[in-house]
């Protein structure tokens, strides 16, 4: 049924009416929450996670967010309102000039990944807010998000026209759909 699903739109609607209900069901909602919970408390007041290397990504930072977006929150309003806005305060504090959304420890260490997260992130923000402050920060990473996409149609772990990376461009792709 799942394949069938993505080939035949009669299929799909058949499977999330019918099957939906039994793979999201009390137990998963209950899995779901614990995690949200988790990351709420695994979050630090400035809206990174932790001490490890990882602590500054934006990436991860962008992630959570969409995870609490998905839940049904928005920043400052909802069980996780207040853990959202300082993800956003967070994502929007690191785009530099160019409109590349990365922390200073990311921007030597492949920053595209997380300038994708952070850009998909950011998109679904604004859409529900229409902060202002995050639809120039969008704009910006947007626009070098295109501009920096090489002849083939790809992208590379710098911000610059070089050759692509699949996994790269897979985010960048993902955000500009966002």
């Amino acid at each position: 049924m799942l394949i069938l699903s993505g080939a035949v739109p009669c299929m799909r609607a058949r499977l999330h009416a019918q099957d939906g209900r039994k793979l999201y069901n009390s137990v998963a909602r209950k899995s779901v929450q614990s995690g949200l919970k988790y990351l709420s408390l695994a979050q630090e007041e400035n809206g990174t996670f932790g001490d490890s290397a990882y602590q500054d990504s934006t990436a991860i930072i962008s992630l959570a967010g969409l995870s609490w977006l998905a839940s049904g929150s928005v920043p400052g309003r909802g069980p996780f309102g207040s853990v959202l806005r300082r993800c956003v305060d967070y994502v929007v504090a690191q785009s530099d000039s160019s409109g590349l959304i990365a922390s200073e420890a990311e921007q030597n260490k492949r920053p595209m990944y997380g300038h994708g997260f952070a850009t998909l992130f950011l998109s679904q923000v604004y859409g529900m807010t229409r902060n202002p402050l995050v639809r120039t920060v969008l704009e910006k990473a947007v626009g070098l998000t295109l501009a920096t996409q090489n002849s083939d149609g790809g992208w590379r772990y710098q911000p610059e026209k070089s050759d692509a990376d699949i996994s790269v461009t897979v985010c960048q792709a993902v955000a500009l759909r966002g």
